[in-house]
């Protein structure tokens, strides 16, 4: 049985509602390997454009004439917003 959860009613117990009668079934193969996928190359591509304004300020340095270290800086308020704006997006995301 790889990938099926077999749950018995008095095992299984929630708070917030009834138990159930009898055995919950509960498939993981399909939607989970599907969602695992999405949900991890969401993640390496948010990861990939974090890093694309510190990659482009080795090519905005010459073309500017000022240095990395002048020009890094500019990408703190983007790293403080991408922060402070990610639990709100992580609870809006659960609902």
């Amino acid at each position: 049985m790889s990938g099926i959860v077999l749950l018995n009613g008095d095992d299984f117990y929630c708070p917030a509602e009834r138990r159930p009668a009898g055995p919950v079934i509960i498939s993981t193969m399909g939607a989970s390997r599907s969602m695992s996928f999405f949900l991890n190359l969401g993640h390496t591509l948010d990861h990939l454009l974090m890093l694309i304004f510190p990659t482009v300020v080795l090519a905005m340095g010459a073309e500017l004439g000022r240095g990395y270290a002048d020009l890094l800086p500019l990408s703190l308020g983007g790293f403080i917003a991408f922060g402070a704006f990610s639990i709100p997006a992580g609870w809006l995301a659960d609902r």
